[in-house]
């Protein structure tokens, strides 16, 4: 299971250097430090970062309210900024609002504040995803096939290729990793709508399995083996499965 990777855009090394740490302990992957708006976007479009955590004033021709601006402008990434600032005047808090950003720190940073605002900015982006369309939100799913789940205060991100089967445990799915199993408060029926569209088969009520996983298919005995798990097959649901894998006989 991968970490959420996190890009710094701050100009001042000091600055750069602790917030760098405290993500570190925070269990956070930190990205190259980038110390300009250029630099910034340049590593922005090579390492495709979960979240940005920005200083307002840069040093260069654009201060990073001006690279949050570019940051809307690119199709197909929806990536929360969170801005850091010595500043604290009005003006220059209008300013940022223009963004959206997902939230805003004063410096010094401390390990308590930051790490409530990662969660929020992370939970407020899956929020407006979930807020849009059935269609657009299953588009941003399957172009970025990661999910973020929550999890005893700490968010992970999960690649859809890497769970293997979902199973039903009361108001909670169980996910299925090769790294570790997660609960996640939700029906099966709303985490279906943010999977990509045949990636999985529903082989019983409370079973879930990604087709991509299966190792074995024991039709005598109604059951799908994966590296994790054994799923049962149910006979409500045994002939859909007959019918949409493809079989060598």
């Amino acid at each position: 299971m991968s970490k959420i990777n996190i890009l710094i855009v701050e100009d001042e090394a000091l600055h750069a250097a602790k917030l760098e740490i405290l993500l570190k302990e925070l269990d956070y992957h930190v990205l190259p430090v980038a110390e300009s708006a250029k630099e910034g976007m340049t590593t922005f479009h090579a390492t495709q970062p979960d979240l940005v955590i920005l200083d307002i004033w840069l040093s260069g021709d654009k201060d990073g309210i001006d690279f949050a601006k570019s940051l809307k402008q690119i199709d197909g990434r929806q990536v929360p900024v969170i801005f850091l600032t010595s500043m604290n005047d009005t003006e220059t808090f209008d300013r940022a609002k223009e963004t959206n950003p997902y939230a805003y720190l004063l410096k010094p940073i401390d390990r308590f504040s930051l790490q409530h605002a990662i969660e929020l900015a992370l939970n407020n982006m899956m929020a407006q995803k979930e807020s849009q369309a059935a269609n657009a939100l299953q588009h941003v799913l399957s172009n970025g096939k990661n999910l973020f789940i929550k999890e005893q205060k700490k968010l992970y991100k999960v690649a859809v290729d890497d769970i293997s089967a979902i199973e039903v445990d009361g108001k909670y799915c169980k996910v299925y990793t090769p790294d570790r199993n997660l609960l996640v408060r939700t029906s099966m029926k709303e985490f279906l709508k943010k999977m990509p569209g045949n990636t999985f088969l529903q082989t019983h009520r409370n079973y879930l399995v990604n087709v991509n996983a299966i190792l074995e298919i024991e039709l005598d005995n109604d059951l799908i083996t994966t590296a994790q798990i054994s799923v049962p097959i149910s006979k409500n649901y045994k002939s859909a499965i007959v019918n949409n894998l493809n079989f060598l006989k």
